[in-house]
């Protein structure tokens, strides 16, 4: 219904008005009263022709059902996305566009993490992809990004490995021109994902070469979200170069990861250049390089020693007992070559 005692400025200021002051509620955790003030936006202007009124009508059901799935209320939060869906779902609008491309993301994210329904899942992001693939507008191809990405995954829960990369292959073929920043972030998400995946399946060459497109497109990006991409990417290719019996060229991953972050002071990127000295050093360890392995670990000790990130200072204490080990490891040798020569 439309409130007809109000001017039609009025009713606008006046769905404004309530949706801003649900949200404010709910930013306080007051969730609960948030809902009943955006239920009186639908209640009073739900069957407004007026394209801004159709906007805060959407947005009110957008946010109560964001809400209801954050106070344990799944199911509930997935019947009001429908809704959007049901009453806007063919709208022209760019704005509306982005609420029905937003309800149908969450949508699928709730009936997969919180439903425990991937199965479900995967054709809400089908028909978010379906119906906005061809978006224009960055806002609407944003939820497209993030639905394919989620759609991979999902697939990837449900045993389907193929399907799984055709959506990754979708994304980059969607995205990985875009000059966003999160949009190309996406494109090299999935990637990695799909390197992953061929890992997994036992495809490693072709792990490494997807990976290296992620290297090749993204290895000067100055943005963060970028750049662990990046890294990700040239630990993995480490990793499965180790497992292909190419030491040196794994060595080759972890410096040059090293290389281009070794002086990051984002965790993350912190924690990755860790893992790739620890893992220099297991490697050199297992070719009989014993003291550059020492030294590899030594680089972890020395940059991160002081560290109280959790993540971080997991590596400082493997890369602390991995050159404990090999301090024993080399007495044991000498007390060997001594005996010997007596």
């Amino acid at each position: 219904m439309v409130d007809g005692e109000l001017a039609p400025a009025e009713a606008v200021k006046a769905a404004v008005e309530l949706v801003n002051a649900g949200v404010g509620l709910a930013q306080l955790g007051r969730k609960e009263e948030a809902l009943g003030v955006w239920r009186q936006v639908v209640a009073r202007f739900s069957d407004a022709t007026e394209p801004v009124l159709r906007y805060e009508v959407a947005k009110a059901l957008v946010n109560m059902g964001i809400a209801l799935a954050q106070l344990g209320r799944p199911e509930d939060a997935v019947g009001v996305y429908e809704q959007v869906v049901a009453c806007f779902g063919d709208a022209t609008e760019p704005a509306l566009r982005e609420q029905v491309a937003k309800a149908l993301f969450n949508m699928g994210a709730t009936l997969g993490q919180q439903v425990g329904r991937p199965q479900d899942a995967a054709p809400v992001y089908g028909q978010l992809v379906h119906r906005f693939g061809g978006a224009a507008e960055v806002a609407v191809r944003k939820w497209v990004a993030e639905g394919l990405l989620n759609l991979g995954v999902t697939l990837g829960q449900l045993g389907r490995a193929g399907d799984e990369m055709q959506a990754y292959d979708q994304l980059v073929s969607l995205f990985g021109d875009a000059t966003e920043p999160a949009l190309r972030e996406r494109a090299a998400k999935a990637l990695v994902y799909k390197g992953i995946t061929l890992a997994q399946l036992g495809q490693l060459e072709e792990a490494v070469r997807v990976w290296g497109l992620v290297i090749a497109g993204s290895g000067s990006a100055t943005e963060p979200v970028l750049r662990e991409q990046v890294a990700k990417a040239q630990l993995n290719t480490g990793v499965v170069l180790g497992q292909l019996d190419r030491p040196r060229d794994e060595m080759v991953a972890y410096d040059e990861l090293v290389a281009t972050f070794g002086d990051e002071t984002e965790p993350l990127l912190r924690e990755l250049v860790a893992k790739a000295l620890v893992n220099k050093g297991i490697t050199l360890a297992q070719l009989g390089r014993l003291e550059e392995a020492a030294a590899a670990y030594g680089q972890v000790v020395s940059r991160y020693g002081d560290t109280s990130e959790r993540a971080l200072r997991e590596q400082v204490v493997r890369a602390m007992v991995n050159k404990d080990a090999l301090r024993r490891t080399d007495r044991a040798q000498s007390s060997l070559q001594i005996a010997g020569q007596v």
